[in-house]
């Protein structure tokens, strides 16, 4: 067979026929110059070629190893078998070993390689061994900012040195190798046929596709200031009627809800900011004195706790409409009353260490007048807080009050919010007479119109505002406690179901630690930063509304169940849970100025503990984000990263998210967007819910390392950097089991004794007798939870589980708990 090659820059590539003429205006339209030339003129040889050959067919032989050319079955997006798919793929192919064509797979659905096969990788390894890469956009163009280039896909190399190369996107198990999809959302596939490289053109204009270069430097000798972990809130409010605030709160749908979001690992988020919970208390009059029962609202807490999660306490709701008016001075005083033992209640239940921590706070958004059927009026409100205040003070005057929890745009608009400031700053305390009521914090809610840096700008003015009214509240600490990208939860919007919105939850708290935190002249004390995104998605939006699960209500079983979805944005929580607590130096490159769609946060990690599986880390999380869209433009980024500690098991780890590889939303809408998918289909999904991840790999030894990457929008990419201690990681506890339905559960366990951020994996166990145990997560996990979903559907029996290391090192399993499915 006659071997055709073409040099394009330093590759060296064969061209697979068949090939029509859109194939060449396709390919020819991302070159130019000599390339160009060259393409042409090799494209009218293949056409000859394949001519002669169809007019003289060649007897079967043994191919000669080299480069040849092979000769698949028609795409699926072929216009001769679809004429309404578009142009067809070209495939370009490089082979080094002698090799068949394989027909190429037509799956239903998109799949992530199998446990037997071998993972894909983010980075290429170069002739520096100190260097990794991934593909050429740009490649020979060190200034390719703005310039339209070649966007490749699933170009892979096996065997290069310790690593590989692969356009991150998800995979077909057809071979050993994999077939790749393209990152343009078009069902492109290629086959990899043997061992060798795969190199496929982009449907699509490529003038459309802009390469940006953006060079990043990070030196962890450089630290900066702290880095306070102040995103880890959520919220949520349980819907309408309020009064009936416990079928929603302690339904089913939100005890899973709850084990998902506390299963972010090392306590990635920790609050959860709850609207109407004394709606939770009911109360009754006995003998003149008001009796309330706390039994919803303690299974609510017990929730949070064994969660390992802590209200944020909004002291908000009419106690099944036992209060009616805030300028009743019984109700008043009843209230304060009522404020007192609740906080009583809980210190007495879970200590004051615990209770301490939690956030309590003045009912939400007053000024938009959401009382139900309570009367505020401004005077009211006030009255109000001074019994909140009074009644948590008489508990503990070690427990936090803030508010207003609102907008507070510019008077005269939010009345309640300024005249409640103007009261704590100098107003007469309803119950001590005093001048001046202590506000511990102020909670605002600013939210971004669709767009991320509104909401810091918003911040800064109300803020500065307050400060020049009221000069005693310089210092107060500041939460946004709803700084969501955009007003209204149940909102459909496609953003929210996949990793754009991931990546700009990332973006905002970028934009608060660089702009805001970092900069000298900064006198906010900004403190907390919440999404309120912990809502329970209802059909048919599983995916589309403001919330960190995808909820699926299926009905067709007997009786019908509930299915939760870890959707991107939640995976990226965990994901920023392994930053560190000093921010170091990350500087992007000048050329970058103008585009604002990359951003990277730098930090370390220094062992508090020393002899503990606890060590030296480093985290670089990149985010290549142009708010709410989705755009075709690529990022190429090159990280150099310097000043790391030169000793031996020094290791890393690369996460990574977008649109194609960890978007269960887009494998949903393949398979036909069901309202009930199925066990398979579930399992399916599940397994886009957690980032791609290369490694662990070891650190060069000199104390550098350069990796570069295309970056699509959007996109994440975390890198972790740890240092090997003698200790092992420590033993996971609090194994327990949520079931889903007759064949599945949801296993939950603790890490709160792991100690190490650096843990690759929890391997989770199971079996029927005690006396042979195998493992049953079939991929690779950092989240402390785990549906269990096998096609026999025999889920009774024993479990157990423990972490693994980057460096292959077993902890201690956790005690074997029984599980036993109610029949």
């Amino acid at each position: 067979m006659k071997a055709i090659t073409l040099l394009l820059g330093s590759l060296c590539v064969c061209l697979a026929a068949p090939v029509e003429e859109h194939h060449e205006r396709v390919a020819r339209s991302a070159l130019s110059g000599s390339e160009e030339t060259g393409l042409r003129t090799l494209l009218t040889e293949v056409r000859d070629t394949l001519a002669n050959r169809n007019q003289n067919p060649i007897a079967p032989q043994q191919p000669a190893p080299g480069i040849t050319i092979q000769e698949p079955p028609p795409p699926m997006n072929d216009p001769q078998a679809n004429p309404a798919a578009g142009p067809a793929t070209i495939n370009l192919v490089i082979s080094t070993q002698p090799q068949q064509p394989e027909p190429l797979p037509q799956p239903d659905i998109l799949q992530r390689p199998q446990q037997d096969q071998p993972i894909t990788h983010l980075f290429q390894a170069t002739s520096d061994p100190n260097t990794l890469v991934v593909g050429p956009c740009g490649q020979n163009q060190p200034n390719a900012q703005a310039t339209p280039c070649y966007l490749p896909y699933g170009l892979q190399q096996p065997g290069l040195g310790p690593y590989s190369q692969y356009y991150p996107y998800p995979t077909y198990p057809s071979s050993p190798f994999g077939s790749f999809m393209n990152p343009l959302n078009s069902p492109t596939f290629l086959n990899t046929g043997g061992a060798g490289y795969n190199y496929g053109v982009s449907p699509i204009n490529p003038q459309d596709v802009l390469c940006k270069y953006v060079n990043i430097a990070v030196d962890v000798q450089t630290p900066l200031r702290n880095l306070k972990h102040f995103w880890r809130s959520t919220g949520y409010c349980p819907p309408f009627p309020h009064t009936e605030a416990d079928v929603y709160d302690l339904s089913r749908d939100e005890e899973l809800n709850l084990a998902y979001v506390g299963s972010v690992p090392h306590s990635g988020i920790q609050q959860v900011r709850i609207h109407w919970l004394l709606e939770l208390v009911t109360a009754h009059v006995v003998d003149g004195e008001a009796k309330y029962n706390f039994t919803n609202l303690d299974k609510l807490m017990d929730q949070l706790w064994q969660n390992g999660l802590k209200p944020g306490f909004e002291l908000m709701g009419s106690v099944s409409n036992f209060f009616h008016d805030f300028e009743d001075k019984r109700q008043v005083m009843e209230w304060r009353n009522l404020v007192y033992h609740t906080a009583m209640r809980y210190i007495g239940k879970y200590g004051m260490g615990y209770v301490s921590q939690w956030n309590f706070e003045t009912w939400n958004e007053p000024n938009n007048h959401d009382f139900d059927n309570v009367t505020v009026s401004i005077q009211g409100f006030l009255n109000y807080y001074d019994a909140c205040s009074e009644g948590l003070r008489a508990a503990s005057p070690a427990l936090k009050f803030g508010g207003p929890g609102d907008s507070c745009h510019s008077p005269p608009h939010s009345p309640y919010c300024w005249a409640m400031l103007e009261h704590c700053h100098n107003g007469t305390n309803y119950f001590t007479g005093e001048r001046g009521v202590r506000l511990d914090y102020i909670a605002l809610h600013k939210k971004g119109g669709g767009c991320s840096l509104p909401i810091l700008q918003q911040e800064i003015d109300t803020v500065k505002e307050i400060q020049q009214h009221f000069p005693l509240f310089q210092s107060k600490p500041i939460y946004n406690d709803e700084a969501d990208p955009l007003v209204g939860w149940s909102k459909p919007q496609l953003w929210r179901a996949d990793v754009t919105y991931a990546a700009m939850v990332i973006k905002v708290i970028g934009q608060h630690q660089d702009m805001l935190i970092a900069d000298p002249d900064n006198n906010i004390n900004y403190t907390l930063l919440s999404n309120d995104n912990a809502f329970l998605s209802y059909h048919p939006y599983p995916f589309t509304q403001r919330t960190l699960t995808a909820r699926f209500q299926v009905n067709n079983t007997k009786p019908p169940h509930v299915q939760l979805l870890r959707k991107p944005v939640l995976t990226v929580m965990g994901l920023l849970a392994l930053l560190g607590e000093t921010q170091v130096l990350a500087q992007l490159s000048d050329d970058a100025s103008e585009n604002n769609t990359v951003g990277v946060l730098a930090s370390i990690h220094k062992p508090s503990i020393p002899g503990t599986s606890d060590s030296w880390q480093s985290t670089i999380v990149i985010y290549s984000s142009k708010d709410n869209i989705t755009s075709s433009d690529v990022d190429q980024i090159q990280i150099q990263l310097k000043g790391f500690p030169i000793q031996q098991g020094l290791m890393y780890v690369t996460y990574y998210l977008d649109n194609n590889s960890t978007n269960p939303h887009q494998l949903w809408q393949s398979m036909g967007s069901p309202d009930f998918p199925t066990a398979e289909q579930f399992r399916q999904l599940r397994l886009l819910e957690d980032p791609v991840i290369q490694g662990p790999l070891p650190f060069p030894d000199g104390g550098g390392l350069t990796l570069k990457a295309n970056l699509p929008i959007p996109s994440v990419l975390l890198i972790h950097v740890c240092a090997k201690t003698s200790a092992v990681p420590g033993q996971v506890n609090g194994l327990r089991f949520i079931s889903i339905t007759k064949g599945q559960v949801l296993i939950v366990w603790k890490d709160h004794c792991i100690t190490s951020k650096c843990i690759k994996s929890y391997e989770i166990e199971f079996s029927r007798d005690l006396v042979k145990f195998q493992r049953i997560n079939d991929h690779n996990t950092i989240f402390t939870s785990y549906v269990y979903s096998p096609e026999n559907m025999n889920v009774s029996g024993f479990y157990r589980v423990r972490a693994v290391d980057y460096w292959e090192r077993s902890g201690e399993f956790s005690l074997t708990e029984k599980y036993v499915e109610d029949q």
